[in-house]
């Protein structure tokens, strides 16, 4: 939903695929995401062109999202250390994943690509911990996730130690599609094991 044209639309799925390929090959060798590192290394996968830009560096340009003024620059890799050693304090998978989705959209370390490398890397915390990845399902959908972020940034911008009901908002909103997501996957299992079974008293 991201890409202008078709031509993107298939780069994007092309390197979506590259990159859940990598995340499912690092949860197979037991890594979870939790380094600086795995941002960058995300980034080359998800958007090589923005990487080529500035290879293994954060953003060198002012960025907005709707009103609000992402932090400058020169603060960006502060902000992001300083994120990562929060997400060691936090002990819920779930709670972890959407908090560092929500703060690192607002930190928007990257020239662009943000978004995708943002739900990658949460998607990798989450079935890290055998939960189901969470995904934007439709325009309607994206339209809501954008506006309630841009109204939980304007709401942390004027007063950055009180807890809004943006916020709160989308995290609620997180966990919904979270809900539904597992819901899914426990139905298509239980497909495939009564499918099985049909199978198995037929050849018996």
């Amino acid at each position: 939903m991201e890409a202008q044209n078709e031509e993107e639309a298939e780069e994007y799925q092309k390197n979506l695929k590259v990159s859940l390929d990598f995340v499912i090959e690092e949860i197979i060798l037991h890594n979870n995401f939790e380094k600086e590192l795995q941002l960058f290394q995300l980034l080359r996968l998800v958007s090589p062109e923005t990487n080529a830009i500035h290879p293994n560096k954060y953003r060198q340009t002012l960025v907005q999202i709707g009103a609000h003024i992402c932090p400058d620059k020169d603060v960006v890799p502060q902000l992001v250390s300083e994120l990562f050693y929060q997400m060691q304090f936090i002990t819920n998978p779930i709670v972890k994943a959407i908090y560092f989705h929500h703060e690192l959209i607002r930190i928007h370390p990257f020239a662009d690509g943000n978004g995708r490398v943002t739900r990658i890397a949460k998607n990798w915390m989450l079935m890290y911990d055998l939960y189901p990845p969470i995904f934007i399902n439709d325009a309607p959908q994206k339209k809501e996730y954008i506006t309630t972020l841009s109204k939980s940034f304007r709401a942390l911008d004027n007063s950055p130690k009180k807890w809004n009901e943006h916020t709160e908002n989308f995290f609620d909103q997180e966990l919904d599609r979270l809900v539904v997501n597992a819901t899914l996957l426990y139905e298509t299992v239980n497909r495939i094991g009564l499918d099985r079974e049909k199978v198995n008293k037929k050849n018996s």
